[in-house]
């Protein structure tokens, strides 16, 4: 559902959204797709592949492409991990606004 959220929002904000429903999914997508990916919107907890190895996957495919982690816990998997080494990062619950204010300041190179 948040997926789902997530993609008509910024579908509406002009953003080309490149959905998938786990890590593995999200390689085969970034693998397929011809063009370059400004960024990455994950969450860090996924089944078969955690955001932070899909973040790392994703730089190799795509070395200019950004990443954004998500999480509702942040003692999750990699959130405090990623958190500590300055990744970019959105708690849950957020707002349609909050999303999108992180990814134009993400893209827009915004402290």
């Amino acid at each position: 559902m948040l997926r789902r959220l997530a993609r008509r929002v910024l579908s509406q904000h002009g953003y080309t959204v490149l959905e998938a429903g786990d890590g593995d999914e999200a390689l085969t997508v970034a693998e397929a797709t011809g063009s370059p990916i400004d960024l990455v919107l994950t969450d860090v907890v996924m089944p078969n592949l955690s955001g932070p190895e899909l973040g790392e996957r994703i730089s190799a495919l795509q070395p200019l492409a950004k990443v954004v982690y998500m999480s509702g816990y942040l003692d999750a998997d990699g959130a405090s991990s990623a958190i500590a080494r300055g990744a970019e990062f959105i708690a849950k619950p957020f707002t349609p606004s909050a999303v999108i204010a992180k990814i134009r300041g993400v893209l827009d190179g915004a402290p």
